[in-house]
């Protein structure tokens, strides 16, 4: 007897001279596929699943996209001090040293004289060798707060930046500090940084997962859930 599909019941097959393939669509997509549409299909095949396959796919990209672009705005915002001593008798747990290095431009020395007017106001600083060097911070600061929550810290401490220039005369923004928990953010923090600090983790580990369910690993347990908006926003 001929397999078929358990959900649509059309013939499972590799296709011929007169007639297309239809194969059974992977366990891992079906799974995806219930639990990003609410549904319990047992198997589906190409006719009868793939445009649930691609609907699927399309709602992980997008949510992953709008948690980056919320992550874009809200690493700028997670809690990072210079200073290696919190005000107060705040006390806190060190957890490690985090860098972020990061090559910003070449030509540095061809746009020395560009660079001269940043520094005195001449040019919009969102132009010329000013834009590569915010752009490079920026980088840099993503980078060691990506890391620390990694190691989950709710703050960064003794934050130290150091600018130099590659052998190719190209421009670095090197970023380092110390990640930290602090028990109470509120001794430390406003309302507002507070909130970013656990939005930017979840963020983080609702990326892991989303990324994760895009690579076809969907384990038991796992729920959709309902999209968490940027502080401020709701």
């Amino acid at each position: 007897m001929a397999e078929h599909c358990l959900n649509c019941s059309e013939k499972i097959t590799d296709g011929g001279m007169f007639g297309a393939a239809n194969h059974a669509l992977a366990e891992s997509t079906v799974k995806a596929v219930n639990l990003v549409h609410g549904t319990e299909f047992e198997a589906l095949c190409n006719k009868c699943g793939n445009d649930l396959k691609v609907e699927t796919v399309h709602q992980l990209k997008l949510q992953l996209a709008a948690l980056n672009r919320g992550l874009e705005h809200a690493l700028a915002s997670f809690p990072l001090l210079t200073v290696s001593v919190l005000p107060g008798d705040n006390r806190y747990r060190a957890l490690g040293m985090v860098t972020g290095n990061v090559t910003v431009g070449t030509g540095l020395f061809n746009e020395f004289s560009q660079g001269l007017s940043d520094m005195f106001g001449v040019v919009n600083q969102q132009s010329g060798m000013a834009l590569k060097v915010n752009k490079g911070e920026a980088a840099a600061r993503a980078i060691i707060v990506q890391k620390a929550i990694a190691m989950g810290a709710n703050c960064i401490i003794g934050v130290d930046i150091d600018y130099g220039t590659t052998t190719n005369n190209a421009a670095t923004v090197n970023m380092q500090g110390t990640a930290i928990v602090i028990p109470d953010l509120a001794a430390v923090f406003d309302a507002q940084a507070q909130a970013m600090a656990e939005w930017v983790s979840f963020a983080m580990e609702r990326g892991r997962i989303l990324k994760r369910w895009l690579d076809g690993d969907i384990r038991p347990g796992d729920e959709l859930g309902e999209a968490v908006p940027l502080p401020g926003e709701d």
